[in-house]
C-alpha cells in the first residue's frame, strides 16, 4: 500500500468552457491530501491553447480522494462556469499599499 500523500490533478472533466475573455478552457480537479487523509480540492482550468492554467481557491474538503472524485462528478456546467469566472477575475487585498 502506498502511504504517500496524493497531490495534484485527480479528475479531468470532459467539458470545454468559454470564459469571459473569449478563451476556451478544460476543467480538472486537483487535490492536496492532508496528513489525516482528508483532501482539499480546487478547480484548475487549462487554456485550450496551452498558454494558461487558471486556479480557483479551495472548493471542497472531502475525507479522501475517492470522495473528491464523487464530488467532482456532481459538478454541473453552471458550477464550472461560476468557478471559471472566479478564476478569471483578478482579486485585490483590501488595505494593501
Amino acid at each position: 500500500m502506498n502511504d504517500m500523500p496524493v497531490n495534484g490533478p485527480i479528475h479531468r472533466i470532459d467539458q470545454r468552457l468559454r470564459g469571459a475573455d473569449g478563451g476556451v478552457y478544460i476543467p480538472q480537479v486537483s487535490i492536496e491530501q492532508q496528513s489525516d487523509g482528508a483532501c482539499c480540492a480546487w478547480l484548475e482550468f487549462a487554456a485550450e491553447t496551452g498558454e494558461a492554467l487558471l486556479l480557483t481557491s479551495m472548493e471542497s474538503t472531502q475525507p479522501d480522494s475517492a470522495a473528491v472524485v464523487a464530488w467532482a462528478r456532481g459538478l454541473n456546467t453552471s458550477d464550472l462556469q461560476e468557478a471559471l469566472h472566479e478564476a478569471l477575475t483578478p482579486f485585490s487585498i483590501s488595505g494593501a499599499s
